[in-house]
């Protein structure tokens, strides 16, 4: 891991996690321990659960106090301020929060919202022609927020924007599916497995089949979505374990 050197003795690295529900955190924590183990460190993680920014602030001052070696942080809602001040006490590392621009000192590993330009190649170079794309707010995840965005101003850009639908965790998407279908969207672009498997239950419930009459992606390629026991979906690959070595 870049700024760490190998520990002489058993050592410890701190995690930080949003929370344990999602899929991408999992496969994330399960990356950096893998990786963190090679380079001679135990972990210690914690998640946050959206929990208030004094609880948060309280639960990364313990890890410091606990004499981590450093701590990677993987909650895009960490206050900017806690972020400032943990940071002045200890190695820290953002993870997927675009480097929190009011802590441009703090080093940051983040994929480049222009990789979604592979999802649009191949769902265009399939031939759609009208592609609609979901988001949440930019309070939920920054860095999905910035890859949504470049997204959709490219698929603008090439004519092919049907709407851009903001939806909220854990929405029912059956409406929403449903109403950009009748809108002619012939392809739904999502921003996260875990949205594009809740679009396709809500296709189903509408009546609609995949991909005969509308297209379905997703975006992390993480279990269970790269699993062939699961709903098949297309779904554009976030590399967490190549992010955990840069870290």
């Amino acid at each position: 891991m870049a700024g760490l050197s190998r520990p002489s003795s058993p050592a410890v690295l701190g995690l930080f996690l949003r929370h344990t529900r999602s899929p991408f955190y999992a496969h994330l924590a399960s990356a950096f321990e893998e990786h963190a183990a090679v380079e001679g460190y135990e972990v210690m993680s914690l998640a946050s659960g959206d929990q208030p920014d004094g609880a948060t602030y309280r639960s990364l001052t313990l890890m410091a106090d606990m004499r981590t070696a450093g701590i990677v942080v993987a909650a895009p809602n960490v206050d900017p301020r806690t972020i400032r001040q943990v940071a002045s006490r200890i190695p820290l590392v953002l993870v997927s929060q675009m480097g929190q621009p009011s802590n441009p000192g703090v080093p940051y590993v983040a994929p480049d919202p222009r990789e979604g330009g592979t999802l649009i190649d191949h769902v265009a170079g399939l031939g759609h022609r009208s592609i609609a794309l979901l988001s949440l707010s930019p309070e939920q995840s920054p860095t999905r927020w910035a890859r949504i965005s470049w997204m959709r101003d490219e698929v603008e850009h090439r004519g092919l924007l049907a709407g851009l639908e903001r939806i909220e965790p854990d929405q029912d998407l059956t409406d929403v599916v449903g109403e950009l279908h009748r809108a002619g969207a012939t392809a739904i672009l999502c921003p996260h497995d875990s949205v594009a498997f809740d679009a396709l239950a809500a296709a189903a419930r509408q009546g609609l089949s995949v991909p005969g009459d509308l297209s379905i992606a997703g975006y992390d390629g993480v279990p269970p979505s790269d699993s062939s026991t699961t709903w098949s979906t297309t779904t554009m690959s976030t590399p967490a374990a190549s992010c955990c070595a840069e870290s």
